[in-house]
């Protein structure tokens, strides 16, 4: 794997075949760009723990869970948190760029072109992004922010359950759950200083995505581990429910918000 120098803007290619990542690497670098590579989902969850990369190249080839659970994982990340992230890839389905959509992946890009294709895309000036939604009524803000206030202590007091089975999750498992732990407790102090209206504020909300997106993905990656008790499963899928019902609420203030 290789580390990026500190200067302009930096380029993490998350890539299948070592002839593709490679080609690519040397493409993004000869055209002025910091430049580095890693070759699946947990090399990709290592680096974003210490980097801090402006774009993220997804290889189609790694296309499944394990990668969109990653890229939910480092959202929570302060280095990664407003990374521009695209999935490049030969005939896209379209199953794939859903999926890439629910972790909060809205580039995609053709790669048969090549590498060349790829870096126009990463050279367009603006990403791509989508409108809100108005709706006719609007949503009971005030009993969107009390469940919201209500789902993050029962994230905190169930990972405080599951604190004693850690050492099930496998040699990164501290770390991982660390995560887990932090932007819960991050989640609950945000929420204290929430007035109602400020739901409809595009940053707090994406604030709250990405510190949910880290409970959320690293949930699903601990889930992956073997030998993993009955409690752990249960605990582990209360917080992903736990996760999901967040952002549905957080989606139902998008679309109040209106012109807010």
């Amino acid at each position: 794997m290789n580390s990026l120098p500190s200067s302009s803007e930096k380029i993490l290619i998350v890539a299948g075949a070592s002839h593709r990542g490679e080609e690519y690497r040397r493409v993004f670098h000869e055209s002025g760009y910091q430049t580095a590579l890693v070759w699946n989902h947990v090399q990709f969850v290592d680096f974003c723990r210490v980097q801090s990369p402006d774009v993220i190249l997804l290889d189609s080839q790694l296309a499944d869970w394990p990668l969109w659970n990653a890229v939910q994982a480092t959202k929570g990340f302060g280095t990664t948190a407003n990374a521009r992230c695209i999935i490049f890839g030969e005939q896209l389905d379209s199953a794939t760029c859903e999926n890439a959509q629910r972790v909060g992946v809205n580039e995609w890009v053709d790669a048969g072109d090549g590498a060349m294709g790829v870096l126009a895309k990463v050279s367009e000036n603006q990403s791509s992004t989508t409108a809100a939604e108005a709706s006719d009524r609007p949503i009971d803000s005030d009993r969107t922010l009390e469940r919201l206030r209500v789902l993050a202590h029962d994230m905190v007091e169930t990972a405080n359950r599951l604190r004693p089975r850690v050492p099930e999750y496998g040699a990164d498992g501290p770390e991982l759950f660390g995560y887990i732990e932090g932007s819960g407790q991050k989640i609950v102090e945000k929420l204290r200083g929430v007035a109602t209206l400020s739901l409809h504020e595009r940053s707090l909300r994406h604030d709250f995505r990405n510190l949910i997106g880290s409970v959320t993905g690293f949930s699903e990656l601990l889930l992956m581990e073997n030998g993993l008790s009955q409690e752990s499963h249960i605990g582990l899928r209360r917080l992903r429910e736990f996760s999901r019902e967040f952002v549905g609420l957080l989606d139902e203030q998008k679309s109040s918000a209106g012109s807010y």
